[in-house]
């Protein structure tokens, strides 16, 4: 994170994890990843932020799980950034 700080890098929300559905962890029942208390930390930060899909087939591209990701940004308030430039 601290890379991203000093250089101005943005940090991909990988959708993905949501694919892998809900599991059992020390700290309770989440998906994988992403992980909330890292995603706090980049909000702190000021770190930008854009979503991936990581899709292993087209279908993957923008689908409900990529909609997950958004939404659950939405939720936590982090702005995801949406151009390229």
């Amino acid at each position: 994170m601290e890379g991203a700080v000093r250089y101005g890098f943005a940090l991909e929300y990988n959708a993905n994890g949501f694919r892998r559905g809900m599991q059992r962890y020390r700290d309770g029942e989440r998906c994988p990843y992403p992980h909330d208390r890292f995603w706090e930390k980049v909000k702190e930060a000021g770190i930008s932020v854009y979503v991936g899909s990581d899709c292993h087939e087209p279908g993957q591209v923008y689908d409900g799980t990529v909609e997950t990701a958004y939404r659950k940004l939405d939720e936590m308030g982090i702005g995801v950034r949406t151009d390229w430039g």
